[in-house]
């Protein structure tokens, strides 16, 4: 088995993966993926010179958990990301990479002046990042939100790369204590709203976000429930967060569905009709362990997972990375399902 991956696409202009930066949570070791897109079947993976937890100085043998660290992109008005942000949610402490190089190493580290997150430490790791884009589709802001306690931060001033940013404290979130996933509402690239399931109870809700109000965090609820979605007569595999969810997007970069993986089960569905008060959840025809068959039944498992888009920043594929096999399957044509295709990716080590 290896540890869980904390995984940073880089986007192109116009909003396309072509390659993938991914650190060990067990190590802080780092790989680096390139030319996606060239052939989404076959990556070429190298190890970095670098490891992540000596960059923040966190002890090589202090293994992380999901949902402890994270490493969030920074978009660029043109739907390009070269730079990255990082929150320890057990400390709260928080940097800046201004930038993302070019053979996958985080250069020009800015560690903010105070800690806008250690109200909200613990290390419970039940924690979503959520990355506040504006019109223009540049990162502005970013919300902390610890399900365990409904409580989030906000930090702003991100597209500055701001030390000592404006902070706003938000309290009356929904609280439980199941593994929260998350994934962005996008309307022509501004962020409207997050997606949110919690991982115990599979109760699906938004959070919306109000124009000029940092603090407006809004629950929205839906009488969708994953857990009922997905169930299964077979044994459920243990998991570190059990819903893994993901953006679907068009080339306006406007979130056309949201794509459901279930850890648990293999299986795999589109939430569509994001605007209904019961969404619609189609789920798909295959399922992921079709084709990761290997990997221990009794460890649990950590899917991490790459939005892929082409070169008009459209959805065709994504990519998911699995702890217990080591294994990345592409999953392309996500929203035709008499065209979906499950690929075990053929990784080439150099």
């Amino acid at each position: 088995m290896r540890d869980a991956y904390l995984v940073l696409p880089r986007y192109q202009s116009g909003g396309g993966a072509d390659e993938m930066l991914y650190f060990d949570l067990g190590s802080g070791n780092g790989y680096h993926a390139d030319s996606l897109r060239r052939e989404p079947e076959r990556i070429r993976v190298e190890r970095v010179d670098q490891n992540l937890f000596d960059l923040i100085g966190r002890p090589r043998d202090q293994p992380a958990r999901v949902g402890e660290i994270f490493l969030h992109p920074l978009y660029a008005p043109n739907g390009s990301v070269r730079s990255a942000l990082f929150v320890e949610s057990s400390t709260g402490y928080v940097a800046y990479f201004e930038e993302i190089g070019r053979r996958g190493t985080l250069d020009t580290m800015k560690t903010l002046i105070s800690r806008p997150f250690e109200s909200l430490a613990t290390e419970d790791g039940n924690y979503a990042l959520l990355g506040r884009r504006s019109s223009s589709g540049e990162t502005i802001g970013a919300y902390l939100y610890h399900a365990t306690t409904g409580r989030a931060s906000y930090v702003g001033a991100l597209d500055e790369l701001d030390i000592d940013p404006p902070t706003t404290s938000i309290d009356g979130l929904p609280a439980f204590d199941g593994r929260v996933a998350a994934a962005p509402v996008l309307d022509d690239e501004e962020t409207i709203a997050y997606a949110v399931v919690d991982g115990g109870s599979g109760r699906f809700f938004y959070l919306d976000l109000e124009r000029g109000r940092t603090s407006a965090l809004r629950e929205r609820t839906t009488e969708l429930d994953l857990v009922a979605a997905f169930a299964s007569d077979d044994e459920l595999q243990p998991t570190a967060r059990r819903f893994v969810l993901a953006p679907i997007v068009d080339a306006d970069a406007t979130t056309q569905a949201i794509l459901v993986v279930d850890a648990a089960t293999g299986g795999l569905g589109l939430i569509e009709e994001l605007e209904a008060a019961r969404p619609f959840l189609r789920v798909l025809p295959r399922n992921l362990y079709d084709v990761l068959r290997d990997g221990s039944s009794t460890e649990p498992r950590a899917l991490s997972i790459v939005v892929g888009g082409a070169a008009n920043g459209a959805t065709d594929g994504l990519w998911l990375l699995d702890n217990l096999t080591g294994g990345i399957v592409y999953l392309s044509n996500p929203t035709e399902p008499s065209d979906l295709r499950l690929l075990r990716v053929n990784v080439e080590r150099q």
